[in-house]
């Protein structure tokens, strides 16, 4: 008897010690945010893209749950799987062409009605000036520049633009797709370590560290798409598709939206107008509209990186209103010329 509670207080004592160990561990990965950002993927509604320097790719799919994962949006995608109503790759009224490429902000993650996000406000903004536009958005969440261009090139083109806008975010020298493409190829390989608890589990920054540093995947296969610092090549390739393909294009920054009165990311922003002056590129920075529009206090965003709807409307405002004064001359639509 004595032998069996000597064994139990042991047990309790190597229980406690685990315990205590996995507890500090999650307190230190997270106070160093070792572990990543994990997205999790309403099924179907992404696939791996036979293009590795796009690496995923939307697909149609209609979802009309209450509830979105992070990096999700309520409602169908369109006929090829963006946030989105359907184009034709025809253009028989004339329509002055925008194609948007960006990320999350620009596919609208935290806004529910399509309508609301910054694509959809340019658009009917742009009409509202008598300029006949049709804005084509073929944003992903994730993208960085180097998959925006490639998404131009493999599904954009065909739509023949009059001017493409890039959507640069200031986390897009880096990878930071939230993991999508690792868990993409896992449910490929058919070897998700956890897959089955990733619900339950996936707010523990450890059990994050775990999974994607310890029984991390092989995205050798996709090394191209996560290569850091590609985007002065991505813009030189832009460039060269707007002469070879007779399109204007410019790049807009969008802020971080933290502390826009004392805005602390002036040096992200000089990288990118200069490398964009490198490449001969038109570029609109946005914070002073982002700075204008929240200057009576009112929040425009629902974190540092994602505009609400009140931030989109703004975005949208702006964007039209520099395009008609920097690319357009507004004109009735019966004088609009065919393409």
């Amino acid at each position: 008897m004595t032998q069996m509670k000597e064994w139990f207080f042991r047990f309790i004592l190597v229980a406690l010690g685990i315990t205590a160990s996995l507890f500090f561990s999650e307190i230190f990965i997270r106070i160093f945010h070792l572990a990543p950002e994990v997205a999790l993927l309403e099924k179907g509604r992404l696939q791996l893209s036979k293009n590795s320097k796009i690496g995923y790719e939307p697909v149609p799919l209609q979802y009309d749950h209450k509830k979105t994962s992070f990096y999700d949006h309520w409602g169908p995608g369109n006929n090829i799987g963006y946030r989105d109503y359907n184009h034709s790759t025809q253009n028989p009224d004339g329509y002055y062409r925008i194609i948007i490429l960006g990320d999350s902000i620009g596919a609208g993650l935290g806004v529910e009605h399509y309508e609301n996000t910054f694509p959809a406000v340019l658009e009917a903004t742009l009409r509202k000036e008598n300029i006949q536009a049709e804005v084509i958005n073929l944003s992903v969440p994730g993208y960085n520049t180097q998959q925006e261009v490639e998404t131009l090139k493999d599904r954009g083109l065909v739509y023949n633009p009059d001017l493409v806008i890039i959507v640069y975010c200031l986390n897009d020298r880096y990878v930071d797709d939230g993991n999508i493409l690792a868990t993409l190829l896992e449910q490929q390989a058919k070897k998700s370590v956890f897959r089955e608890f990733d619900p339950f589990y996936i707010n523990s920054a450890l059990f994050r560290f775990a999974r994607y540093h310890i029984f991390k995947t092989n995205l050798s296969e996709y090394h191209q798409t996560t290569t850091t610092d590609s985007i002065p090549d991505s813009l030189q390739e832009l460039a060269e598709l707007s002469l070879a393909h007779q399109f204007s294009t410019f790049i807009t920054v969008v802020p971080k939206f933290k502390n826009l009165d004392n805005y602390g990311h002036g040096t992200e922003h000089q990288w990118i107008q200069q490398v964009a002056s490198k490449k001969k590129m038109h570029l609109f920075d946005l914070l002073n509209s982002m700075q204008n529009c929240s200057s009576d206090g009112t929040p425009i965003a629902g974190d540092v990186y994602h505009p609400n709807e009140l931030g989109h409307q703004c975005i949208g405002t702006a964007l039209a209103h520099h395009i008609g004064s920097n690319f357009l001359k507004p004109q009735p639509l019966s004088n609009r010329s065919l393409r």
